[in-house]
């Protein structure tokens, strides 16, 4: 090997890499003795769809073991979940820059990264925890809401189950997150207004909504502003 540098990257399949760079790592076996002297520099690159807390733990620990098995060194691990569809690494792409910069500051103010995992459910329960949390937000009515059709069934495992149950923040605190972002987006009032309605069921009241309203509108303009207010009204109406 004249290189000086191995870069793996691989699609994350069942958790680990594909077969095709297995195949590739196995045939250094013949040339283990070469590689632990060349102390070779190298980095990981690594796309899923899933995006859990635990999805690139199992890749993560391997890679690292291969790394002091053969002398390597790691120059980094591009990791990236939540790959699944355009929206979603859309999504990505907007939240990594403030991810990175939320991370510089926590590691100047002594905080050790990465913080604790804060993911409260499991593959075999996400779907029964988001229903229990739709059903503590909207009403009880909203505990077989995912039966309605498959989107409805991945709402309440994935929108509610992964994240809505996460630590770090209550749900009073992630209603009215996502009320924001709702009001931002525009274009869909109907959830705007049922979201309202839920963070009035959590505590945070018209008042406090309007208020709110009110301080987003240099970001997010006056027809969408106006549209969040009448969203408002509606909920605290019905």
């Amino acid at each position: 090997m004249e290189t000086d540098m191995m870069v793996l990257v691989t699609p994350l399949y069942y958790f680990g890499m594909s077969a095709q760079l297995k195949t590739v790592i196995d045939r250094f076996y013949s040339f283990n003795g070469i590689l632990m002297e060349r102390n070779l520099k190298t980095a990981l690159i690594v796309a899923a769809w899933d995006n859990q807390d635990w999805t690139m733990k199992d890749i993560k620990s391997h890679y690292e073991t291969l790394c002091r098995y053969l002398n390597f060194q790691d120059q980094g691990q591009i990791l990236g979940i939540g790959c699944g569809t355009v929206s979603m690494t859309r999504v990505l792409g907007r939240v990594m820059p403030f991810l990175y910069a939320a991370n510089e500051i926590l590691t100047a103010r002594g905080i050790k990264l990465p913080l604790p995992a804060q993911a409260r459910t499991a593959p075999g329960d996400r779907l029964e925890k988001g229903a229990e949390v739709q059903a503590e937000i909207f009403g009880a009515h909203m505990r077989e809401a995912w039966k309605a059709g498959h989107i409805n069934r991945w709402l309440a495992a994935n929108c509610f189950g992964d994240y809505y149950t996460r630590g770090g923040l209550d749900l009073k605190q992630r209603e009215l997150i996502t009320f924001c972002f709702l009001a931002a987006q525009g274009g869909c009032e109907p959830q705007l207004t049922a979201h309202a309605k839920g963070n009035m069921n959590l505590g945070n009241d018209k008042d406090f909504l309007i208020r709110v309203v009110s301080q987003c509108l240099p970001y997010i303009g006056y027809p969408r502003s106006l549209n969040a207010i009448n969203c408002v009204n509606k909920a605290a109406e019905s």
